[in-house]
């Protein structure tokens, strides 16, 4: 299905200014995103995919425009960043290596493209090095967003928070409520401590931006700060803004509903979603729920703490693979172990929204492929 030039430029603006659920909108009237061609067309329609939800869905199509179109500069540039994700820094950085002539891309790309080498040179702890290919982005176009916000995600890894935070903080000056740079600033700012402002800043941006990823990162907080109510509004936005929903994404979401309605204390709730969810723990969790509604049961609260005084982990641990987020909204063992607060299928895409780092030499990064 071909999509007219015209209409591919409307969709681009929409998504430029974190207007994702106007953007499905329109692209919907032109028929499915998965059944569109073109190169064009399916590296922005896979983009769009992955912020409404379908994470799998989006990586198909990019991955279909650079079979289709191996030299076209964009898909080039998809493909690193999916061999990043799926392959490391090493071997996006020999895939990189083996595409070095950019001088027919528009300059907006080639920053994007030269910021890219300094991040992944960054994830190799080559610091110098990195600093010099933002340098070259940032020569290349001074006025592009997204090269500040590879920038933050390499101080993160050099643990120079206060340089990340500021590099976040140039992108949204040079424009404001960019979704990437808006995620990357509040990650920022809790990575320093700064929870409150990190809060106010995420519940602000979620008045201006139609995301369903900065909404999960703001319900993370929420449930990180006790905020447990508000963690429940918050999230009964995600579907709403998650269009195109893929079922991994959707027993994220009720993992994430279960725990925080436990949290809040609305057990018979929790029981209903976290049967929901479909694995093996929070079906026990949604048992053990229901045998103290009917008083065949021990308190879940009095377990949790015996399972504490045995030793049991205080974290969950990391999801690896797809989502390689820490697993549970809460830092202590009286909530459900299940997938992270991000939603899958962003490794690499969606940094740890409102939690500090399990392991803190691993630092996550911002959206990489949605820039």
């Amino acid at each position: 299905m071909d999509i007219a030039p015209a209409d591919l430029a409307r969709i681009r603006e929409l998504y430029g200014e974190g207007r994702y659920r106007r953007a499905y909108e329109v692209a919907s009237g032109l028929g499915p995103l998965r059944d569109w061609t073109g190169t064009a067309a399916r590296l922005i329609g896979g983009r769009l995919a992955i912020q409404l939800g379908a994470p799998t869905l989006g990586r198909r199509m990019h991955l279909l425009a650079y079979r289709a179109t191996p030299a076209y500069p964009e898909a080039v540039y998809y493909h690193a960043r999916y061999r990043l994700e799926r392959f490391g820094p090493l071997a996006c950085w020999r895939f990189m290596r083996a595409h070095p002539d950019w001088s027919d891309a528009p300059p907006e790309l080639q920053a994007d493209w030269l910021a890219l080498h300094g991040f992944v040179a960054a994830r190799l702890r080559d610091f110098d090095r990195a600093e010099r290919w933002f340098n070259r982005a940032d020569a290349v176009a001074p006025d592009r967003p997204w090269p500040q916000i590879e920038r933050a995600s390499a101080y993160e890894f050099a643990d120079r928070l206060d340089d990340a935070l500021a590099a976040a903080r140039r992108a949204l000056a040079l424009q404001p409520w960019f979704r990437p740079g808006v995620q990357a600033a509040a990650h920022a700012l809790v990575r320093l401590g700064r929870d409150r402002e990190a809060l106010d800043f995420l519940a602000e941006a979620v008045t201006h931006l139609e995301s369903g990823l900065v909404v999960a990162q703001l319900a993370a907080l929420q449930t990180d700060l006790g905020l447990h109510a508000d963690a429940r509004r918050t999230l009964d936005r995600y579907p709403e803004l998650s269009p195109l929903m893929e079922p991994e994404v959707a027993k994220w979401l009720a993992a994430r509903r279960a725990d925080a309605a436990y949290l809040d204390g609305d057990w018979p709730t929790a029981t209903r979603l976290a049967r929901e969810v479909g694995e093996e723990f929070h079906t026990k969790f949604a048992e053990r729920l229901a045998a103290v509604a009917s008083g065949a049961g021990p308190d879940p609260r009095v377990c949790n703490a015996a399972e504490r005084g045995r030793g049991a982990e205080s974290q969950p641990p990391e999801f690896t693979a797809d989502a390689p987020v820490p697993s549970a909204p809460t830092r202590g063992a009286d909530a459900p172990r299940s997938p992270g607060p991000g939603p899958p299928g962003h490794a690499d895409y969606f940094r740890e929204p409102g939690r500090r780092r399990l392991h803190p030499g691993r630092p996550t990064r911002a959206p990489g492929d949605e820039r």
